[in-house]
């Protein structure tokens, strides 16, 4: 008779109880880069490198995505590690449309009299002559179109040819030099049915039954809808036909997401999005019927908002911190809040004091083996630093936006490291969990 070794249930639990630790902290840190990128993204498209010429301002960003195209393939080449790689080349991917309204608004810039879009400080890409364009045109097709087929075969092997297709033709409208509200209008419309097109087709094998990858490569390919939508709640004709498609994108949104299985992380994300275009959608209505309503203060809080949504969403639902009680919620409003102020003033001692605050915190609450005081004041510090980083980089140039790429970067190039040596960093886990019994 065989003796087999029997594994306590309660050792057994243990064991995967760490390993599935150190999986949850690195997808954090995937979580984390990867809103970092997108807000990096954000941030440069509507304020960064203003002194730069819109050419140079293109070919910044243009290197920013090749250089995460590299690191995504040195993290599977190298590593061995897909998570991270898929990431990297999925964002990388997300800027082509990016870089398409760049061209469009340089096009734009060239056709108009006073070579300006009617978005003073924003969105302004006004080129020096029609060979800038083409070098910017050629060099982007040139280097993007191997990322963004590497991007969706990355989420989507069967269907990742037809999604970049897709997602090239509706890059494409961004070319467009029009700033009206019809032909804006036509535009999403045209975006919004490539969408449906695609949704439609793999809802015949059943939405449901979807991985989270293939469901990430369908919210990649609304990318530049996203784009062309928050471009034009700053046009001067923003107004009852632009709220009208809003409203529709908005029930898109709501409809697929019930449709969808309720992902932790993709659900939210729909969910929120919808309620967002909802309201954007019913003020343009309102905009278009009086004439009195203005939305780039409600923008400019969605972009504060955006990221700490995620996070929060992201920390409860990888159960790493239970946000769920008055002091953690305190504890995470008060990093929140004091770097919406210095992000907006300018104040690094607001930066420098949250800091220190959670360094105290995490310094007592290691001493006094307290967890969870020890994880918030490991969070707070990040936040304090990180913001302490912003305004550091702001006083040397204005380049905050390169400060949240270096972020969003390294910290999924780091989740990868720690996922190729799990062996090791599960150690350093064992050590770290033993100090609190």
């Amino acid at each position: 008779m065989e003796n087999k070794t029997v594994i306590p249930k309660s050792e057994e639990k243990s064991k995967w109880g760490r390993d599935w630790s150190v999986a949850r902290w690195t997808q954090l840190m995937r979580l984390v880069g990867s809103v970092s990128l997108i807000g990096s993204g954000a941030v440069y498209l509507m304020y960064g490198l203003q002194h730069l010429s819109s050419f140079w301002r293109f070919m910044a960003f243009e290197i920013l995505l090749v250089v995460c195209g590299a690191l995504g393939v040195f993290c599977a080449r190298k590593l061995g590690e897909t998570k991270g790689a898929r990431t990297l080349l999925a964002l990388g991917a997300a800027g082509f449309p990016a870089l398409m309204s760049q061209v469009g608004a340089m096009i734009y810039g060239l056709t108009q009299t006073n070579g300006k879009t009617p978005m003073p400080g924003i969105f302004s890409f006004s080129a020096g002559s029609w060979i800038e364009v083409a070098i910017a045109l050629t060099s982007a097709v040139a280097l993007m179109t191997p990322l963004v087929l590497s991007g969706f075969l990355s989420l989507d092997r069967e269907n990742g040819r037809d999604l970049s297709l897709g997602f090239f033709i509706s890059g494409a409208l961004l070319l467009i030099p029009a700033r009206q509200s019809f032909p804006v209008a036509i535009m999403i419309l045209i975006q919004v049915a490539l969408s449906a097109h695609f949704l439609w087709m793999e809802g015949r094998k059943g939405l449901k039954q979807m991985s989270s990858d293939r469901r990430y490569a369908h919210l990649l390919l609304m990318v530049p809808m996203a784009i062309l939508v928050g471009r034009s709640l700053f046009y001067p004709q923003s107004d009852f036909v632009i709220g009208a498609i809003f409203v529709c994108i908005s029930a898109l949104g709501f409809a697929v997401s019930h449709l969808s299985s309720r992902d932790q992380q993709v659900f939210p994300m729909l969910q929120f999005f919808s309620w967002i275009l909802t309201w954007v959608g019913w003020s343009a209505l309102v905009q278009g019927i009086d004439g009195v309503f203005h939305l780039r203060w409600e923008w400019e809080a969605f972009l504060v908002v955006f990221p700490f949504y995620f996070l929060i969403r992201g920390l409860r639902a990888s159960k790493i911190l239970a946000v769920d009680t008055l002091v953690e919620l305190t504890a995470l409003a008060l990093p929140i809040t004091g770097m919406v102020i210095g992000w907006d003033g300018h104040h690094p001692f607001v930066a420098q004091m949250i800091f220190i605050f959670g360094s105290v915190m995490a310094i007592e609450g290691f001493r006094s083996k307290s967890k969870r005081i020890f994880q918030l004041g490991s969070l707070t510090s990040f936040i304090g630093l990180t913001q302490t980083v912003f305004v550091a980089v702001e006083w040397l140039g204005g380049w905050s936006w390169l400060t949240l790429a270096f972020l969003g970067v390294g910290a999924i190039v780091m989740a990868s490291v720690i996922e190729s040596r799990s062996g090791m960093w599960k150690e350093h886990y064992r050590r770290y969990q033993s100090h609190w019994q």
